[in-house]
């Protein structure tokens, strides 16, 4: 019998005393190591990011500071008398935005240090600076009981010279849209986002003419504060007339150069639910010859028509206009009339009445037999502005039709509503937009809102496109100042086209 190799059971030695000692010193020095190494790093995440809470709770403290405290700026008093106010401004909001003890921390000084830097002649300057004691837990344990943060902010923000232009023509009140109040409401909204006693503003309303002078409410940095306030002057705004537009952009532009306020922020904000369809002259050329023309009243068969009776002495100064029955569109024959007087009228009121002239056609029959006295539309009008080439309005090109034949032969048609009248008081409005916006001087923004629905002469997108310079405008010009145009497509969208320029304008100004 054969047996395997036996097999050996053996037993476990004991290991050396020496053996189990190593093993207890790299524990003990684990331990040790952990001790001196990762509580510290442990400790320092989380105080770390109590720092970084702090820095970032600080930073957003004296933004909001610098801000509000540029914002209070009273430009008509020095850096001196303006340094106590801005300084309780800008620690008023500090502590609303970083209350006292927050996470245990303590401002240095108790209050953040605010300094009215040395200003340009329209731009303000407020520094902001404060600095945060925090306390510290983990890393006392290495004897670090507190650290500070700081942060500093600055607010620059120039001075906004801004006119309010709005069209207070027939088509905004109950005939048409009756989209008056809530224009007026826009517009009230708009002005309470400005500030009193740091930005100028003004008014210019427009129907059959515009208030050259006084205007509305001429420009004034105290706009809440006086009396009356400018808000209160829009609420007084009674719809009713046609639309001068021409007239109006040169009144704001007029307004915004006698301010003064080359270094500032300046603009026109304009509005309108319509088309320009009214032309002023200082003096229309009387009708002294016979010519064929459109007749002023229906059938409107062309038909030759004698001399005016207009005296010799007759000066015919005023606004030459299209005349609309509700909900009808301009055409090219239609009623024309004028000639309406250009004399301030308050704007509770209808436009100014029809020019004295004794003797004269519309005189004697009414406004419509104007195109009986005035001879045609000049090539400018009373601003200078060019009435027979540039826009002419949207699906028209070239320029504004002309008589083919007879005395005024090549003179732009005054018995034509759509491409006569129309055309040219879109040539004049759009030339006045050209001498703003290429003015360096005042470097003037133009804003525009456009209220669509009317239900006669709708907006001209294309024309409030060009008139703001807005990028998606088909003349954009890149080295002039852009504006913006805000569309609305019923009154129900006013506030926030008013609301989109205001940011617009706001953001600029910082």
């Amino acid at each position: 019998m054969t047996f395997g190799p036996a097999r050996t059971f053996g037993i476990p030695t004991r290991q050396p005393l020496s053996n189990r000692r190593e093993r207890g010193g790299a524990l003990l020095l684990f331990t040790f190591m952990t001790i001196l190494v990762i509580i510290p790093v442990i400790g320092l995440a989380i105080d770390g990011s109590i720092l970084f809470w702090t820095k970032a709770k600080l930073s957003s403290a004296v933004d909001a500071a610098a801000l509000a405290a540029g914002r209070s700026i009273n430009v008509y008093e020095t850096q001196q008398q303006n340094s106590g106010p801005v300084a309780a401004v800008a620690q008023e909001w500090f502590a609303a935005n970083f209350p006292a003890g927050w996470l245990g921390t303590s401002v240095v000084g108790g209050a953040p240090t605010v300094t009215i830097a040395p200003t340009s002649t329209m731009t303000q300057t407020v520094v902001v600076t404060a600095s945060a004691t925090v306390p510290l837990y983990f890393m006392r344990l290495l004897h670090f009981s507190s650290a500070t943060v700081a942060a500093s902010a600055q607010s620059s923000r120039r001075n906004i010279n801004l006119v309010l232009v709005l069209d207070r023509s027939g088509s905004m009140g109950p005939g048409g849209s009756n989209a008056c109040p809530t224009m007026i409401a826009s517009a009230q909204n708009f002005v309470n986002l400005f500030t009193d006693g740091f930005d100028t503003l003004g008014l210019v309303t427009f129907s059959t003419t515009a208030n050259t002078g006084p205007i509305d409410y001429a420009p004034t940095t105290f706009f809440k504060s006086s009396t009356p306030t400018l808000n209160s002057r829009i609420g007084q705004i009674v719809c009713t007339g046609a639309t001068s537009t021409a007239q109006a952009l040169h009144v704001a532009y007029e307004s915004i150069k006698s301010t003064g306020l080359a270094g500032g922020l300046n603009v026109i904000v304009f509005f309108t639910d319509g088309q320009p369809n009214l032309i002023v002259e200082k003096s229309w050329k009387i009708k002294t010859q016979t010519d064929t023309r459109n007749n002023p009243n229906p059938p409107w068969s062309s038909t030759s028509i004698g001399a005016s009776p207009c005296n010799s002495s007759d000066v015919l100064s005023g606004g030459f206009t299209t005349l609309l029955a509700s909900g009808t569109a301009p055409s090219n024959t239609g009623y024309t009339g004028g000639v309406y007087s250009t004399a301030n009228t308050a704007i509770t009121t209808a436009p100014g009445p029809i020019t004295s002239a004794s003797g004269c056609a519309f005189t004697n029959n009414g406004s419509t037999y104007a195109r009986d006295d005035v001879a045609y539309i000049q090539n400018t009008d009373a601003y200078g502005n060019v009435t027979n080439s540039g826009y002419i309005g949207q699906g028209r090109v070239g320029a504004p039709d002309t008589f083919p034949s007879g005395p005024y032969i090549r003179k732009i048609r005054d018995d034509e509503q759509l491409n006569g009248v129309m055309a040219a008081a879109f040539a004049a409005a759009d030339y006045q937009g050209q001498l703003i916006r290429n003015d360096t001087t005042y470097n003037t923004i133009i804003y525009t809102i456009g209220l669509d629905g009317a239900p006669d002469m709708g907006i001209d997108q294309v024309f409030l496109q060009r008139l703001a310079n807005d990028p998606s405008s088909p003349i954009y010009d890149s080295t002039r100042p852009a504006g913006y145009y805000a569309y609305a497509a019923d009154p129900s969208a006013l506030s926030q086209a008013f609301h989109e320029i205001a940011s617009q304008v706001l953001r600029l100004s910082k």
